[in-house]
């Protein structure tokens, strides 16, 4: 399984492998400044070497953890204009933007690409998967306990294969984390909160992502949300076991690989490349029974009610954003080819954004944007 399927598919709350040293590095002045960190966890100790860093005043990222490189914002950074996970339709009475979000940025990847904020700037309304500002926090406990715990006084043990629980005592032990508090959780929920820790490690923050930095910026701008929190959580606690237990398999695998996943993620993204984005979610489970139909739900079904609302937001007056994960714009079944199929008998235009505010069309030959700022 792939373990960055998550960062694109679902909004989860993130990175950590083994207690390491873990260094964070800022340019001041043009001397390359090093930090270094040791704690009970690398994810803890990314975050030291963190703070300590961003103390200089100057853009921080992780450059290394316990001798693993990790790949730096310049070597992912496209060097010449590109196309965006971005596009602008158009309809007889409104415009809605379609964005392709990264639920997990680090700072030194910011600002984000100028025509995602001018697109903002120009909206009335944005549209997110889960709007987390109206998020009442003992519901979601509620949620969580419904959701997450797994039934009839039932531990982990007793619901994992043999193998996997031993791989999994393992790494909670390097995570530093307590197997108790954690023993009666589902295998779907652990893989998520491990998750979440190890892109943490890795410098990847959700406190980052496109929609919080939106979200920063909303003014007198209305915020919708197309599916709900209880949605997501059902979508993950209520898979049959053996698919919840190869989700946790994938997030206990080696540190190297999954940076390398993150990595050819991000660059996609950066580069607006649907069907590298398309092979990062593209999934078998390796033959676990029910895992394609998991794979539905993350991504098809609710492909369809994302291209649902942005074709409601296409027949309304207001200017819309709608920013969904950036796994559900690309393939025959995505957003963008739901709206495009749409297009031809609703007369709507659609156009892809390249990185410097210019459009791009069928043959990726730019042309002027005609659009200015409402704000």
């Amino acid at each position: 399984m792939r373990f960055a399927c998550f960062l694109l598919a679902i909004v989860v709350s993130t990175a950590s492998s083994t207690a390491a040293n873990v260094t964070a590095r800022a340019a001041s002045l043009g001397v390359e400044q090093t930090f270094e960190a040791t704690a009970a966890t690398a994810a803890v100790a990314a975050m030291n070497a963190l703070h300590e860093c961003r103390a200089t005043g100057e853009v921080c990222e992780i450059t290394e953890v316990g001798g693993q490189s990790i790949r730096r914002a310049a070597e992912l950074k496209p060097r010449s204009i590109t196309a965006l996970p971005l596009w602008r339709f158009d309809s007889a009475t409104t415009t809605v933007f379609v964005g392709g979000s990264m639920h997990l940025l680090k700072e030194s990847l910011l600002p984000l690409p100028q025509p995602f904020l001018d697109a903002f700037d120009e909206s009335d309304v944005l549209a997110v998967e889960v709007n987390p500002t109206a998020i009442d926090e003992q519901a979601m406990a509620n949620l969580a306990q419904r959701y997450f715990v797994i039934d009839d006084g039932q531990t982990l043990a007793d619901v994992l294969p043999a193998d996997t629980w031993a791989r999994l005592e393992s790494r909670l032990v390097a995570f530093g984390l307590p197997l108790q508090a954690l023993e009666r959780l589902k295998p779907g929920f652990l893989a998520v909160e491990l998750g979440r820790m190890r892109f943490q490690t890795l410098g990847y923050l959700p406190h980052l992502g496109v929609e919080q930095l939106l979200l920063s910026r909303i003014g007198d701008r209305e915020i919708h949300q197309i599916e709900t929190i209880e949605a997501q959580f059902d979508l993950i606690g209520s898979q049959p076991m053996p698919v919840q237990v190869a989700m946790l398999d994938q997030v206990v695998g080696p540190l190297e690989t999954i940076e390398a996943e993150v990595a050819s993620l991000v660059s996609a993204w950066l580069t607006g490349d649907l069907d590298a984005l398309i092979d990062a979610m593209a999934d078998d489970g390796d033959g676990v029974e029910g895992f394609d139909e998991f794979m539905e739900a993350m991504l098809d079904e609710r492909n369809l009610d994302m291209a649902a609302a942005a074709a409601t937001y296409l027949r309304g007056d207001q200017t819309v954003f709608v920013l969904v994960g950036a796994g559900h714009l690309g393939g025959p079944t995505g957003v963008i080819e739901q709206l495009r199929t749409q297009s031809k008998t609703e007369g709507w235009t659609g156009r892809q954004f390249a990185s410097d505010g210019s459009f791009l069309n069928p043959t990726n030959h730019a042309e002027s944007r005609k659009h200015g700022s409402k704000r």
